[in-house]
């Protein structure tokens, strides 16, 4: 398994440690790839650091969003197993 991986993003090459394998890191550059594309088609902007930025906005707050959903679920779980304890003593 190789420990690093090579990437082209927005024209330019970066290399990445992947100490976990580089299928992840490629998964994250494609997913990266594919948000700047929207940024690039919603804003018309061309600017390199202006499309990274708003692209990790949108990302943020994605994360931020199922985080919060990730919370509900976890809640829910826990209410269900709760009622199903006192169910069983």
């Amino acid at each position: 398994m190789k420990d690093q991986v090579e990437l082209k993003i927005l024209g330019q090459e970066f290399v990445v440690k992947c100490p976990d394998g580089e299928e992840p890191v490629r998964e994250a550059a494609s997913l990266l790839e594919d948000m700047i594309r929207e940024v690039r088609g919603n804003t018309g902007t061309a600017d390199s650091l202006r499309l990274m930025l708003y692209a990790a906005f949108k990302l943020a707050g994605d994360n931020v969003e199922l985080k919060k959903q990730l919370n509900r679920l976890e809640d829910e779980i826990d209410s269900v197993t709760s009622g199903l304890l006192e169910i069983i003593e």
